[in-house]
Order: C-alpha cells, then sequence, then structure tokens
C-alpha cells in the first residue's frame, strides 16, 4: 500500500513539474526576444526554467517507477536513467535567480559570471552527472541492497567523489536561498513581486533542506525514511517556487500568468485523469495488470501533447488574429472567471460594467489604429497611391475624420456621399494623406531648433517617392545630396518608420474627431 501510494504521488508530481515547464516555455515562445550581446537562447530565461523543471520530472518519474522495481539490477536502471540530470538543475537554478537579482537591479550579471563562472558550473554538473551515471565513483551500485521500507534498494554512497558532489549540490541550493532571502529583504514597490520572492524564497529553503536531507543519509548507512523525507520536502519547495513564479512573472514577458496559469492548470489536470481513467478501465475489462512504466509514460505523453496542443491553438490565434483583439479576448474572459467565481454574481457583474465599457473602449481604438495602419502600409506601396480604385477601396473611408472630408465634397457637388464617384472619393483621400504627409515635415519655428536627421529623412521618402512620383535611386540621391546618409538597408527602414508615424498622426486625427 505504502509503495502505491509514494508511487502515485510521485507520478502526479512528475506530471505536474513537466506541464509547468513546458507552460513556461510556450507562453514565452510566441513573443521570443532577442538579446543584443549574444543568441536569445542563452538569455531566455523561460528555456532555462523549463529545462530545470524538465529534468526535475525526469527524476520523480524515475523515482515512481523504481519504487515498483522488483529486482535491483531495474532497479539501478531507472536510477541511472533518471538520476543523471539532478546535478544539472542546480547551476540552471542558480542561473534563474541571478537572473532575478539582474532584473530587479540587485546586482550586476557580469560577463565574468556569463562567460566564465556559470559555463564552468554547468560543465562541473554535467561531469558529475555523467560520473554518476557511468561510473562507481560517486554510487556504490554493487553495495545496493534491499531495504526495510517501501520494498525498495538503496545505493550506498561514501566515497570522496560523492562529498564533491554532495558540496556541490548543497552548496548551490543554499547559496540560492540566500540569495532569494535578501531579493525578499530589499523588494520595494510592487507588492506582487515581493510576495514571489517570498513564495520563492520559501519554496528554495525547502529545497536547500531537502537536498541536505537526502546527501546526509546518504554519508551514513543508507536508509529510504531520509530520502522519501527529502523527496517530499523537495516536492513542497518545488510547487512554492511555482507560486513564486507566478506571483512574480518575471520569466515570462508577454503574459501575466496568474490569469492563466490555474485555468491551464485545470484543464490539463481533467484531461489526464480523463486518459488514465480511460486506460486503467480498458486494462480493467480486459483482465490485465498495469504496467508502471506505462502509467508513468501515459502521464507524460498526455501533459507533453495537451500543453503543446494548447500552445499551437495559442500561437495560431497570435498569428491570424491581431493583437488588440487576443488581449481584448483575454480580458473579456478574465472577467467572466471573476463574476463566476463571485459570491454574488449579479452584483460582481454590476460591477464589471465599468470595465467592460472601458475595455470595449480600448478595443475601438486600437482597432481603429490597426485598421489605418495596415491601409498606410497598403496604400504607400509600390504605385498604389496613385491608383483611383485602390484610394476608393480603401478601409480608410470608415474613419470618422475621412468621412467629414468626404461629406464636406458632398456638400459641394449637392450628392451623396456614398454617391460619389471612385475618382471622387480617390481625390478626397489622396488630398487626405498628402495633408498628412505635410504634416510630418520639421516645423522650424514651432518645432525644436535642430530636429533629428531621421525626421527629414522619413518626410522627404514619403514626399519624393510617393507624392511626386520619384524613383528610389532620385530620392537616395537627392537626400545624399542634401548630406543625409541613406544606404540600402537603412532607405527601408526610414521608409518603415515613416509608415509608422503617418499611420499615429492619422490615428490622433480620429481620436480628435471622435472627441469633438
Amino acid at each position: 500500500m505504502a509503495r502505491t501510494v509514494v508511487f502515485w504521488l510521485e507520478n502526479l508530481a512528475a506530471g505536474l513539474f513537466l506541464w509547468f515547464g513546458l507552460y513556461l516555455l510556450t507562453r514565452d515562445l510566441p513573443a521570443g526576444r532577442r538579446e543584443t550581446r549574444s543568441p536569445w537562447w542563452w538569455h531566455l530565461p523561460s528555456l532555462w526554467a523549463s529545462t530545470t523543471m524538465g529534468l526535475v520530472a525526469l527524476f520523480f518519474f524515475g523515482v515512481a517507477i523504481r519504487s515498483t522495481m522488483p529486482t535491483v539490477e531495474e532497479y539501478i536502471f531507472w536510477r541511472k536513467m533518471t538520476w543523471w540530470g539532478m546535478p544539472i538543475t542546480g547551476a540552471l537554478w542558480l542561473r534563474i535567480v541571478v537572473f532575478l537579482g539582474a532584473e530587479e537591479g540587485r546586482w550586476r550579471s557580469s560577463p565574468l559570471w556569463e562567460r566564465v563562472i556559470f559555463p564552468f558550473i554547468l560543465l562541473y554538473a554535467i561531469f558529475i552527472a555523467l560520473t554518476g551515471t557511468f561510473t562507481e565513483l560517486i554510487w556504490s551500485f554493487r553495495g545496493t541492497y534491499p531495504g526495510p521500507l517501501f520494498e525498495s534498494f538503496i545505493i550506498s554512497a561514501s566515497k570522496p567523489a560523492f562529498y564533491l558532489y554532495g558540496a556541490y549540490y548543497s552548496g548551490i541550493m543554499w547559496v540560492s536561498a540566500v540569495l532569494l532571502f535578501r531579493l525578499y529583504q530589499g523588494g520595494q514597490g510592487n507588492r506582487s513581486r515581493r510576495q514571489g520572492f517570498k513564495w520563492m524564497w520559501l519554496g528554495g529553503t525547502f529545497l536547500a533542506i531537502a537536498v541536505t536531507v537526502i546527501i546526509a543519509a546518504y554519508t551514513r548507512e543508507p536508509r529510504p525514511i531520509p530520502e522519501q523525507v527529502g523527496d517530499l520536502t523537495g516536492t513542497v519547495g518545488l510547487v512554492l517556487i511555482m507560486r513564486g513564479i507566478v506571483s512574480y512573472g518575471a520569466l515570462v514577458r508577454n503574459q501575466i500568468l496568474r490569469e492563466d496559469f490555474f485555468h491551464a492548470l485545470t484543464e490539463t489536470a481533467g484531461v489526464v485523469f480523463f486518459y488514465l481513467l480511460v486506460f486503467h478501465l480498458a486494462h480493467w475489462i480486459g483482465g490485465r495488470s498495469v504496467s508502471p512504466i506505462a502509467v508513468s509514460s501515459l502521464i507524460g505523453l498526455v501533459v507533453l501533447t495537451h500543453t503543446l496542443f494548447d500552445w499551437g491553438r495559442l500561437a495560431l490565434d497570435r498569428a491570424l488574429l491581431p493583437g488588440w483583439l487576443v488581449e481584448y479576448r483575454w480580458r473579456l474572459a478574465r472577467l467572466q472567471r471573476e463574476i463566476l467565481k463571485a459570491p454574488n454574481p449579479q452584483q460582481a457583474l454590476q460591477t464589471a460594467e465599468m470595465e467592460f465599457a472601458q475595455i470595449a473602449q480600448e478595443a475601438r481604438r486600437v482597432a481603429s489604429y490597426e485598421v489605418i495602419r495596415q491601409e498606410i502600409h497598403r496604400l504607400f506601396r509600390h504605385a498604389a497611391f496613385w491608383k483611383d480604385q485602390a484610394l476608393a477601396e480603401s478601409r480608410l473611408f470608415t474613419l470618422a475624420v475621412v468621412q467629414r472630408e468626404l461629406q464636406a465634397l458632398a456638400r459641394t457637388w449637392g450628392t451623396s456621399p456614398m454617391g460619389n464617384s471612385v475618382q471622387a472619393r480617390a481625390e478626397v483621400l489622396r488630398g487626405f494623406l498628402i495633408k498628412h504627409v505635410e504634416a510630418l515635415c520639421p516645423n522650424m519655428t514651432s518645432g525644436p531648433p535642430n530636429p533629428p536627421p531621421s525626421e527629414w529623412i522619413e518626410y522627404l521618402i514619403l514626399c519624393q517617392k510617393y507624392i511626386e512620383g520619384r524613383s528610389r535611386r532620385e530620392v537616395e540621391a537627392h537626400l545624399r545630396g542634401l548630406g543625409l546618409a541613406v544606404t540600402g538597408g537603412t532607405y527601408t527602414r526610414y521608409l518603415k518608420a515613416a509608415r509608422e508615424r503617418l499611420a499615429r498622426v492619422i490615428w490622433q486625427a480620429e481620436l480628435q474627431a471622435r472627441e469633438g
């Protein structure tokens, strides 16, 4: 009975840690950021956290499987297969803690740490992992014997190499716990961040205690109870660290984890429970025994598949839907969850009405900007600016400021705005765009005495290329004649920046027209 309880607890813990590692990674990948001085993956904290949780999950899966193995040989096999990642987790965890401190401005991540100290610690951890797996310098595999409890087997360890491993691993954990305590003590301002550091510090302390207990147990006559206590304490510590990461939200920049975490967790747990239920029912109906390896593999496979499917759906939404609409849907879903969880949903709905109205207003504003931005990029491209049909069919006619221009023309001609010809509509929009392009010209009287050269370059590119109809070579030659250095690559960059500036100017005019 005790062995069965341990088996299920370790399996569920492994599935939880595997899911959380994948959750962090997949929530960060859609907006993966690049650093300027080194490859992006080297500075992606979610990648390090995901790798750490994945290695921890592998270890816990191994603990679950080997707790049911009937022979010493099978026990040692699963020990070797799943233990090797543990020394590496210490190095990765220390890197994450140092990253958090650098983000808070408590210390600086120096080049010496980035290029020398951390790579050395990581290589040392890999060396220990390989040594402990393929040799008997750390673990005494030949000294393995049946334990008195849980019907398990214990690997004795009393060699000098084991003390080097123990000093490294426990030292890393205690240093990380002390650094987290310093971050918690010095945390000011943001309450959620301070709470996050508190949970991570408590979790890191539990982890350090767990590692110390396990290593101390192996230095004496090996007993299973300290190892089980250490595993349980370590599990509690990891759960607290998860809680802290969710509160702090520093490892994933493009998502507010607290709003999505429990929803994604309960959904994944429900899927795992459903598949396990079907799996056990199928074996029970068939009269076959359930393989422990199959149970662990099923949990890992379901978590992996469901999380990747969830991320694929998220990435597809980001690819097909504009960012403002994704944000709008997410905020609406958050409000709906808050209303459903409230003791009095009707009262909560009345309270949320103001926020609903604010969300809708912000969505309309951002939606109008997206329309303007897309249309500017379409019209100021190739010869579309002088094509009447392209202008007449533009979505810019949905803007209030453009409709005002169109209505003024209709009043002048005594016709309906919708009855204007294609040519008339095109002329209205072309004049509207030319007026706002001229607004980009640096004003020498009311503006700064020496406007940045980039403002002149952006204005001249739009004006000469599209309004005056010059070729790209002529525009580049004219800019060089004015002493403005423009190459082929910078021309494209300035053109893109000019389109963005023009879109913002028109958007501001649209907002003023709506308010007026």
